[in-house]
């Protein structure tokens, strides 16, 4: 038998991963208050539940799935950094391989060169 808490989250699952996917593709920031009102819940027990499911914030899931995007196109394409960085809505060059970096612990250039086969010679 599943406990409340559990069937809500496996309810709030695909609507969490719904709504991310709206702020990805719109450029939007995610904000728990909008997010609850769509569901009909309170923000706080929405924050929560997020943070149950996932482990952080709802804004940095969104961050985390941009820097995973980027880090996608960085493998298998041969995309400008800039042009990844206008693709995935990751902000401005600085923050982004700032962001990048903590990530993925390499530059973006440098993950391209160890994990691409589009790697510059």
């Amino acid at each position: 038998m599943l406990l409340y808490a559990e069937l809500n989250e496996q309810a709030m699952t695909p609507l969490i991963e719904e709504y991310l996917d709206l702020c990805y593709r719109t450029h939007s920031v995610p904000r728990a208050s909008e997010f609850a009102a769509s569901v009909y819940e309170d923000a706080r027990a929405v924050r929560r539940c997020v943070r149950r499911i996932y482990g952080v914030p709802l804004a940095k899931l969104l961050r985390q799935k941009r820097l995973e995007k980027a880090a996608l196109l960085l493998r298998t394409t041969d995309l400008a950094v800039e042009e990844i960085i206008l693709r995935t809505a990751s902000g401005d060059r600085r923050s982004f391989f700032r962001a990048f970096r903590r990530e993925f612990r390499a530059s973006p250039l440098d993950y391209r060169r160890s994990h691409s086969r589009f790697a510059p010679s």
